[in-house]
């Protein structure tokens, strides 16, 4: 009996050695998933650690994300991670903030293997900063190997240009009520038109535009009735007009220039027409008169179907400069065929019925275009 106060002295004094063993074991790290990438020196393990349990004691921003890079650079990548979700949960960051957050998350996931997560984050980091520039200096490799897969191209644009048209009516029916006139008129047309756009890319190389249009027009036309007699039909007309575009970029990417070729259809409303008519003799003065109204003579609702080219000049940031040449022809007749005969004043005083034609246009404008939204896209179907 004498030997169990012994016993228990020595278990409690084994036990006592034992309990700053155990504690200095512990691994706070536990379920640290372990890469060759990660591995570092105790010495810089410790001040990290270290930094970390400060981070979370800190409300500095600039300060958490600098501990965000020491992690990555130990290779604390779980740690990068757990940092990186607080920090977004906690903060309301700015644009920089956020792009640094994210590049750090980014590098983290790649290293862990976890490439879903990395790619995710990658085209995340695309939509805040579309027009990032890989350093390959000071940015980590695994993130100038995840986000080097994608590339930004707009997604939503609102452009605006302007321009002249140039106007070759297509002749149908030219009526002659003197025998002795110009069987053939001459006709001298032109016009100018402003357009505003909204740009949607459903494809890489494809784009559809909804673009409101107003244009006025000028026609001239002139007749020779005789030697001396010169017969003047000049016309003023305004009208809008609703295209719809489809536009196809040769090289989608982001080069400085794109060219592309597009087409649609359109269709267009007649606002105001009015006119003058007279005829001029040699030897003789000519009053012009004053312009009157003809709308009721006109297809005011017509159709067209349109084409062209456009060269596409990408500036800094969201804007985009381009060059436009295009092609517009209407299905309709500008004068409708069954009002020839409505305007009394024409046919019997100046001996003129409306000719029945097309209007064919040529039109040149400039623009400029602004990039609302843009779109992430994979090179070479790249993806998880």
């Amino acid at each position: 009996m004498k030997r169990i106060p012994f016993i228990l002295l020595t278990l409690l004094s084994l036990l006592a050695l034992a309990l700053p063993n155990a504690t200095a074991q512990s691994d706070t790290l536990s379920d640290l998933r372990l890469f060759q990438k990660a591995a570092t020196s105790d010495s810089i393990g410790d001040n990290v650690a270290a930094n970390y349990a400060s981070a979370q004691a800190t409300d500095s921003v600039g300060e958490k994300i600098r501990i965000l890079e020491s992690l990555y650079s130990a290779g604390k990548y779980n740690q990068v991670l757990t940092l990186s979700r607080q920090i977004q949960e906690q903060h309301d960051l700015s644009k920089a903030q956020n792009i640094l957050r994210l590049k750090y998350t980014i590098a983290a996931y790649k290293d862990l293997e976890c490439n879903r997560e990395a790619d995710s984050a990658a085209k995340l980091f695309w939509r805040r900063d579309p027009f990032y520039k890989v350093s390959e200096d000071s940015d980590p490799l695994s993130f100038q190997e995840v986000l080097n897969n994608y590339y930004t191209m707009p997604k939503f644009s609102l452009w605006l240009a302007a321009g002249k048209t140039f106007i070759k009516p297509q002749l149908d029916t030219v009526h002659n009520i003197l025998a002795s006139e110009q069987r053939t008129p001459t006709y001298d047309a032109e016009g100018y038109v402003v357009q505003i756009g909204l740009e949607y890319r459903p494809l890489r190389i494809l784009t559809v535009s909804l673009a409101p249009s107003f244009s006025t027009y000028k026609i001239d036309r002139t007749s020779q009735r005789s030697d001396i007699a010169t017969f003047y039909y000049k016309e003023d007309c305004q009208a809008i007009a609703l295209p719809l575009y489809l536009d196809a970029t040769l090289f989608a990417g982001r080069s400085v220039v794109e060219p592309s070729i597009y087409a649609g259809a359109q269709v267009r409303y007649i606002l105001r027409s009015q006119y003058k008519a007279y005829e001029e003799a040699v030897g003789s003065y000519t009053k012009i008169p004053d312009s009157k109204d003809n709308l009721n003579l006109k297809n005011r609702l017509n159709t067209s179907i349109l084409g062209g080219v456009r060269l596409y000049i990408n500036g800094r940031g969201r804007i985009t400069y381009f060059g436009d040449f295009g092609v517009v022809y209407d299905l309709h007749p500008y004068n409708a065929p069954s009002k020839k005969f409505d305007n009394q004043a024409l046919m019997f005083d100046k001996s003129y019925v409306p000719d029945i034609f097309h209007l064919l246009e040529y039109t040149v404008k400039v623009g400029v275009k602004v990039n609302l939204q843009y779109k992430t896209i994979a090179k070479y179907k790249y993806g998880y």
